[in-house]
């Protein structure tokens, strides 16, 4: 094993557990601050919770694609580093979460905490990976 298939492996493990990782801190942090203004959820709140996630990925993604019948996946793109550190896009969800946690006193904030959380990461996202787009290697491909 040469020490460059090291460091091109390792900057592969990065680049695809970049968006899992900061989707994985904004739901987390997103349920977190939910339990730290409803309490403990129980079995039909952590339902409520998945249900408002993949609601709003659902419209993210069907806004992004046109409709639910686009394909995801397929062409790659390639961000400079710091387009995958996720803070505003992590940062901006979880503010999102507080604030709706803060204003919503009902259980209605199961749903309305990660939907909007969710939706706030994914459109971050968009922004941050368009900002970070590494030019040069798109005008060579």
């Amino acid at each position: 094993m040469e020490g460059h298939e090291y460091w091109r492996n390792l900057r592969s493990a990065i680049g695809t557990s970049a968006a899992p990782y900061g989707f994985t801190l904004a739901v987390w942090s997103t349920g977190a601050v939910t339990s730290s203004f409803r309490s403990s959820p129980g079995p039909p709140q952590v339902l409520v919770f998945i249900v408002g996630v993949v609601l709003a990925f659902a419209v993210v993604g069907a806004l992004a694609y046109g409709g639910i019948r686009g394909h995801s996946g397929g062409q790659l793109h390639s961000v400079e580093l710091w387009g995958n550190f996720h803070i505003p896009a992590v940062g901006l969800s979880v503010a999102v979460a507080t604030l709706t946690g803060y204003l919503v006193s009902s259980g209605l904030a199961w749903f309305l905490c990660p939907f909007l959380a969710t939706g706030t990461y994914l459109s971050m996202l968009g922004l941050e990976f368009t900002l970070a787009e590494d030019k040069d290697s798109e005008e060579q491909s």
